[in-house]
């Protein structure tokens, strides 16, 4: 059936939760609006937005550095983070990262995820964007993100190998 013969590595977004936070990260650090020991208090585990709902860490967190932040995955320290940026400076990190858009490996059907443009933003958008929601992508957009921040920030298309063989030929 066609269903099968789908690669869903290229051609299914889904929203990449907690996994998008180091990119989240970078996007501060990059812009110099925190180093990994800025502190940021995460409000014991909850914190009310501006419309009205309640973000919630898995436990509860008083001070943490970026750098704790990140080890303890906190949505409320992520968010307090993503709000030292603008919303056309996030928007523009993150399609630096090629979300949004197609990795241009040449495959048939690759979907280029979700990334609305900032002025269609909400006044939540941001801070949900910046742990993983109202934003899709597919794995192997993820993939090549990570793979950027790898390669101390450049982006490089992935590529599919039949093979790979050494100078013996092997």
């Amino acid at each position: 059936p066609a269903a099968h013969r789908r690669n869903r590595t290229i051609t299914d977004p889904f929203e990449p939760g907690s996994t998008l936070k180091p990119i989240t990260m970078a996007a501060v650090l990059d812009g110099r609006h925190a180093s990994k020991d800025t502190i940021v208090f995460c409000e014991q585990g909850a914190m009310e937005l501006a419309t009205g709902d309640t973000l919630r860490d898995t436990k509860p967190h008083g001070w943490l550095t970026a750098s704790e932040v990140m080890s303890n995955s906190s949505n409320i320290g992520m968010v307090k983070m993503a709000r030292t940026l603008k919303r056309g400076e996030f928007y523009e990190s993150l399609r630096s990262f090629g979300f949004g858009t197609r990795t241009g490996m040449g495959l048939p059907a690759e979907s280029a995820g979700l990334l609305r443009q900032a002025r269609d933003w909400s006044e939540r958008s941001l801070a949900t964007i910046a742990i993983g929601q109202e934003i899709s992508v597919t794995a192997v957009q993820l993939l090549q993100a990570f793979g950027a921040i790898a390669n101390g920030g450049l982006l490089m298309a992935p590529r599919l190998l039949a093979q790979v063989r050494g100078a013996d030929g092997g």
